[in-house]
């Protein structure tokens, strides 16, 4: 993206009533926690696909309330900020990062625009975003057998799993929501039912 295209998307996002579930503000004038930055991009990835957003953003040196562009010095380098995405990679499923961290001068003060962009299915997302598909999913259809649960995530498993392994896979989320006493079954196999679990 050029200069003039972030100044403008960043004139558009500090305009919006508020932050969003892709984009969000935050001051990090001085610094800012790598592991709370890992939790946030977390987040917002899997916001945005379960949105079907191209992207997400987080931008530093921005105040969360009023949108006052404060600025940061937050990594002051593009080489701490490569690093920074490397970081951030190291920390997630399948090496997953920033797709860029741009970083431009606005009314004579820096700010970094975090992008996240579309997912790609050679790598995969946090079981978190799997999880909340389901979940979502029950909510509206009431219950779903593991099969159309299966058809359902099917596609947004990444590639590198053969068929043995997504179904596998699907087994231990279905699994690991009923651990957590979100979901139960009613019956067995392939055409068990599966439903939000009550109280």
């Amino acid at each position: 993206m050029t200069t003039q295209e972030l100044i403008t998307l960043l004139e558009d996002f500090i305009h919006l009533p508020g932050e969003n579930e892709v984009v969000e503000f935050k001051k990090a004038q001085n610094g800012f926690d790598t592991l709370k930055l890992g939790e946030y991009f977390s987040a917002l990835s899997n916001e945005a696909n379960l949105s079907q957003k191209e992207s997400a953003w987080l931008l530093f040196g921005i105040h969360d309330k009023t949108h006052a562009i404060l600025g940061s010095s937050y990594k002051p380098t593009r080489p701490s900020l490569d690093a920074l995405k490397r970081e951030i990679a190291e920390g997630t499923n399948y090496g997953i990062t920033f797709t860029e961290i741009h970083e431009i001068m606005y009314q004579g003060k820096r700010v970094l625009i975090d992008q996240k962009t579309a997912y790609s299915n050679n790598k995969g997302f946090e079981d978190s975003y799997y999880c909340d598909l389901i979940l979502k999913a029950l909510t509206e259809h009431g219950t779903l057998t593991k099969k159309e649960i299966i058809e359902l995530l099917w596609n947004k498993l990444p590639d590198v799993l053969d068929d043995d392994q997504k179904y596998y896979k699907v087994g231990n989320l279905l699994t690991k929501l009923k651990k957590q006493d979100k979901i139960e079954n009613i019956s067995k196999g392939i055409h068990s039912d599966w439903l939000l679990k009550k109280g």
